[in-house]
């Protein structure tokens, strides 16, 4: 699991951040790619952190699957700190 994280200035005061959670390599629609999606849920379950935003929680988030891994992103856009 890799937890990448990008924090974009949009001006007027206001910065958007970006959390990117991506599982291990799986086929889709195997019993590895239905272990690793409950593996990324639990764990986003039990430590909310992983996709906290900057100073918050996120705001929207999605979770899919691109073919080669699971994918988890959520996002936040608030005043800069």
């Amino acid at each position: 699991m890799q937890r990448i994280v990008l924090v974009r200035d949009l001006g007027e005061g206001l910065t958007r951040t970006r959390v990117r959670i991506e599982g291990d390599d799986c086929e889709p629609d195997s019993l590895l790619a239905d272990e690793m999606r409950q593996y990324l849920i639990t764990n986003i379950a039990n430590n909310p952190q992983l996709v906290a935003c900057g100073s918050g929680p996120f705001q929207k988030m999605m979770m899919y699957h691109d073919n080669v891994k699971w994918i988890v992103e959520a996002e936040a856009t608030r005043k800069a700190q």
